[in-house]
């Protein structure tokens, strides 16, 4: 059988904080991959795959998602016992029809007890019930009252997927949603209001598909800042009467210019020009002879964020 752990460290001491597993808290009975599976995988039955951890409204809370016992637990670190289990064998809620779901994934804590997932309702065993939709994201409205979860929104792909492992669901700032489809290799973005599955094409904003036979286990949306942790690169050679400096500075989306240094003491270079990145390797043509240049990288508000090193003609 394999087992799933939980470690929470602290990573400036390396003090293991919290530690948990799955077959110490979650009876076998409860899962839905059957033992015979084993035959495929190396002799050994994959009880539990958990597939996503995350916090809640707690500190002292994580929701986890248990794929294979169709389950998302809330789980009480300072005591490992479960707060309360959503779906599978063993719910603390009554679900509602519509939001019932299977081999799901990604399974995150949301304001007003709200949680979301990536509902795979796929092709791992003949437990699947009938008439189970297909693949999408869906978001639950949990009533810890009445404990009922009622469904919220669902956002299915157009044409309809059946997505047998994998998938997120990632809610942007502006209530938007984007969805990765997992093994199907489709990511998609859509407007809160979602749609459903006799309406797909309801709410999508837009619809990539990776390339080839690629695929990714979840894609995410960010506005993504790189910062090297290595210097710009230049290179400087003779160009007719004048020197072509060339800089890059693989990785680095903030910059923006780049501000070239000569002169004939390494230690004490003047500068020469200011020039806007044209691309990934900018040209910039000088008078200057050097034989000593830099280059260092500025940002949308003319501030330093990388020096390169000091080079000359016969270097390059």
């Amino acid at each position: 059988m394999q087992d799933f752990a939980i470690q929470e460290i602290d990573l400036k001491t390396n003090k293991l904080l919290f530690f948990w597993s799955a077959l110490d808290h979650i009876p076998l009975t409860d899962s839905y991959e059957p033992a015979s599976s084993a035959k495929e995988s190396g002799n050994v039955w994959d009880v539990y795959h958990l597939n996503s951890i995350g916090l809640t409204d707690n500190d002292h809370d994580i929701l986890v998602s248990g794929r294979n016992t169709w389950t998302i637990y809330r789980i009480h670190k300072p005591t490992g016992d479960f707060v309360w289990k959503l779906g599978g064998k063993k719910s603390d809620f009554t679900i509602e029809k519509k939001g019932r779901f299977s081999w799901q994934h990604d399974a995150r804590f949301l304001p007003n007890n709200t949680i979301s997932l990536f509902d795979d309702n796929c092709c791992e065993s003949s437990t699947i019930p009938p008439q189970t939709p297909p693949a999408h994201g869906l978001f639950l409205k949990l009533n810890l009252t009445e404990m009922t979860a009622e469904l919220d929104k669902t956002y299915f792909h157009d044409p309809l997927l059946q997505v047998s492992s994998q998938g997120n669901v990632q809610s942007l700032d502006n209530g938007n949603k984007f969805i990765g489809w997992g093994e199907s290799q489709y990511f998609s973005e859509y407007q809160e209001a979602g749609n459903n599955v006799d309406h797909p094409a309801l709410a999508l904003l837009y619809d990539a598909k990776m390339p080839k036979n690629n695929y990714t286990y979840r894609a995410y949306r960010y506005d993504w800042v790189g910062r090297p942790f290595y210097p710009p690169s230049i290179a400087a050679k003779t160009k007719g009467d004048r020197v072509a400096v060339y800089v890059s500075w693989n990785g680095s989306t903030e910059t923006t210019a780049w501000k070239v240094f000569a002169g004939r003491d390494p230690d004490h270079l003047s500068k020469i020009k200011i020039a806007d990145k044209t691309g990934f390797e900018t040209e910039i043509l000088i008078t200057d002879q050097g034989p000593y240049f830099q280059a260092k990288a500025l940002d949308a508000t003319g501030k330093v964020i990388g020096v390169s090193e000091v080079i000359t003609l016969d270097l390059f």
